[in-house]
């Protein structure tokens, strides 16, 4: 690939999922993921490089693609950044239940 393979993405057109997530020291945060895409310098490929737009407010510079090796792969390790932001967000450690928080 070349060394500027990594798409800029200036807006979600495509939102998966957008929520505001409040926290008990009353911090609040949006957060929005993009449905997952083929990286456009990959797209005549038979195995492309696939990524997922998020944005979480405060966190990321802007849009932040996130990537994987297809649709399925890229959106869940978008979900892995969005899951770790959350438990770091409501101060909850990775192993400790979640029930009710959000």
């Amino acid at each position: 690939m070349p060394p500027d393979w990594r798409p800029v993405v200036d807006k979600i057109d495509d939102v998966v999922a957008e929520d505001t997530w409040d926290n008990k020291d009353g911090n609040r945060r949006k957060l929005i993921v993009g449905r997952p895409q083929i990286v456009p310098v990959d797209a005549a490929k038979p195995h492309p490089t696939w990524y997922c737009p998020i944005y979480i407010e405060g966190v990321t510079s802007g849009i932040r693609p996130v990537f994987g090796a297809g649709p399925v792969d890229a959106l869940m390790n978008a979900m892995t950044v969005v899951r770790s932001f959350f438990h770091s967000f409501h101060g909850v450690d990775e192993g400790e239940s979640t029930k009710g928080d959000s």
